[in-house]
């Protein structure tokens, strides 16, 4: 994504409001659509491009409803989606399957409750700590796909490395993670900045003639 995101922005900058809603449907209904009824668990490619072009739909073009009432929003989403939890759980419907649907990432409502909750916390945030959080926030990728690589496949045995408690544990594995993380985008950049930027500027040329 962080090597696919100078491309994507190009494509969005080049299309209006109608056809960035028109595809941003259509990804969706590729993606829940499909991905939540069959394969619920791991996060898919084109979850992370919905993601990220929901993040990019949302700056471009701010809906008020999710900025001014973002609690309210956090509340009724996640309310109606462990309500579901409770009743097909209850009710054993669908059996397992639905349940770990339904708390799956790929659940629209779960995604609109994280929504929330980020406006939620923006708009709580001083502006200061806002500016440093946005010059953090390209490496938060790199960090989260660090922590299912070394969680998923334990390449690094966690519990090993608890050092005078597990929450201490915590702030001092993420801290790491995030620095190594700085340095990876930076190694990245180095070695394949000129490289992209010479196709980001081929696409622009391709996109204009078209």
């Amino acid at each position: 994504m962080l090597m696919l995101s100078p491309i994507l922005n190009i494509g969005i900058e080049n299309i209006d409001k109608r056809q960035y809603q028109v595809l941003l449907i259509f990804v969706l209904l590729i993606e829940f659509a499909g991905g939540t009824l069959y394969h619920y668990n791991g996060t898919s490619l084109t979850q992370l491009l919905f993601i990220y072009m929901i993040g990019q739909y949302l700056h471009k073009y701010p809906i008020q409803k999710i900025e001014k009432a973002p609690l309210q929003i956090l509340l009724i989403a996640s309310g109606i989606n462990v309500s579901m939890v409770f009743v097909c759980s209850y009710f054993q419907i669908g059996g397992d399957h639905i349940t770990r649907m339904l708390e799956s990432n790929k659940n629209p409502l779960v995604l609109l409750s994280s929504i929330s909750l980020f406006m939620a916390a923006k708009n709580k945030i001083q502006s200061k700590l806002l500016g440093t959080l946005g010059r953090l926030a390209p490496y938060m990728f790199s960090v989260y796909i660090s922590h299912v690589i070394l969680l998923y496949l334990n390449i690094i045995n966690f519990r090993s490395l608890v050092l005078i408690s597990p929450i201490v544990s915590v702030f001092a594995i993420s801290i790491s993670i995030l620095l190594l993380a700085i340095l990876a985008d930076k190694l990245r950049v180095l070695l394949f900045g000129k490289v992209l930027d010479k196709l980001e500027s081929q696409i622009e040329k391709i996109i204009k003639r078209i």
